[in-house]
C-alpha cells in the first residue's frame, strides 16, 4: 500500500514522526465502543511504501519501536 492510499483510507490517521531517512509512522487511534487491548496501530512507511504494521496498547510506542 502507498502512503497517499493509506492517508485516503485513514483520515484520522496522525502523522507521529517524519525521518531524514525516508520514514514516516503514522498512529491510528481505535475508536471502538469496546475496549481493545491494543488502541494504537502503527504504521511504518518508507519512502512512500508501508513496511511495517504494528499495535500497542501504549500511545508512545512508535518511539520505541523501529
Amino acid at each position: 500500500m502507498s502512503e497517499n492510499e493509506f492517508k485516503q483510507a485513514n483520515h484520522s490517521a496522525e502523522l507521529m514522526s517524519v525521518d531524514q531517512n525516508g520514514i514516516n509512522i503514522y498512529r491510528v487511534t481505535s475508536k471502538a465502543m469496546i475496549p481493545k487491548n491494543e488502541p494504537y496501530s502503527f504504521y511504518y512507511f518508507y519512502e512512500g511504501k508501508l513496511t511495517r504494521f504494528i499495535k500497542s496498547d501504549r500511545i508512545d510506542d512508535y518511539k520505541f519501536i523501529m
